[in-house]
């Protein structure tokens, strides 16, 4: 059996797409890590030192923002 797997991308990469600063970018997922309320698209925490964001998460809050 085949397990699909997203399209993972990286702090830089999602800084890159959304123009978010990585600063920032990592202080909404630890945030969302501490069970609080996070701004930004989900993530997948990896490792503890390893944070990814799939990209069709990341598209579609995006699109949730752009129709705000």
């Amino acid at each position: 059996m085949r397990v699909e797997v997203p399209e993972l991308l990286t702090v830089e990469e999602v800084s890159e797409i959304t123009r978010v600063p990585k600063s920032t970018l990592a202080n909404w997922a630890a945030d969302a890590d501490r069970g609080r309320s996070a701004f930004g698209p989900p993530h997948i925490q990896l490792s503890p030192r390893k944070r990814v964001w799939a990209k069709a998460d990341v598209v579609a809050w995006i699109e949730q923002k752009r129709g705000q």
